[in-house]
């Protein structure tokens, strides 16, 4: 019975693992670096990706922000094209209720002219259309046509004296530069014409 006891607590102890031999070892530590390569190539590639990602997503944004500014002037300029055509009509209107007879003022037609003029003019600005500003302003080419020259001790040189045609724009895309009358500066010559 006290083999069996001996052979009994034998049996009960673990086992210890196998000794691994040198060889074994170097092979674990080269699959242990193999996956560490593995692992490094595999986050660089990630890396890659993801940078890809961030530019192709940054490229696609600035595409259709510039679609969308593309689009934007696109309309701008139609509306500035039908309104430009539309202009020399609101003109006509302005100058024929401007030269009524005063006699003519209560004509219910003249009222009708007036009232078509003013929900024109009404139109024009629904669509974003201002005056540009010229009379006493200086004279900008990028606003203003000049149509003649005019010497004025009242008013520098470069000063508009007189608006001939009202110009127009739509933001900051001129639909109509204003015609105009400029001042030379004070000088006693005739008026002349600019061309």
């Amino acid at each position: 019975m006290v083999e069996k006891r001996h052979k009994a607590s034998q049996e009960d102890v673990p086992q210890q693992a196998p000794e691994c031999s040198e060889e074994d070892q170097a092979m674990e530590q080269a699959d242990v670096e193999d996956l560490g390569k593995e692992l490094a190539e595999a986050q660089a590639q990630c890396a890659e990706y993801l940078d890809k990602y961030r530019r192709s997503a940054a490229a696609f944004d600035n595409y259709r922000k510039r679609q969308q500014r593309d689009q934007e002037r696109q309309t701008q300029q139609l509306t500035a094209s039908v309104v430009r055509d539309l202009l020399p009509v609101a003109d006509d209107l302005e100058r024929a209720v401007e030269h009524v007879p005063n006699d003519g003022l209560d004509q219910p037609w003249v009222q009708g002219v007036a009232l078509i003029q003013q929900k024109l003019q009404k139109l024009l600005q629904s669509y974003g259309i201002t005056e540009i500003e010229a009379e006493g302003m200086p004279f900008d080419p990028n606003f203003h046509e000049s149509l003649f020259t005019e010497a004025s001790d009242e008013h520098p040189e470069g000063t508009v004296l007189e608006v001939y045609e009202r110009g127009y724009k739509l933001g900051d895309l001129v639909v109509r530069p204003a015609k105009v009358k400029v001042s030379s500066g004070a000088n006693n010559e005739p008026a002349t014409e600019s061309n």
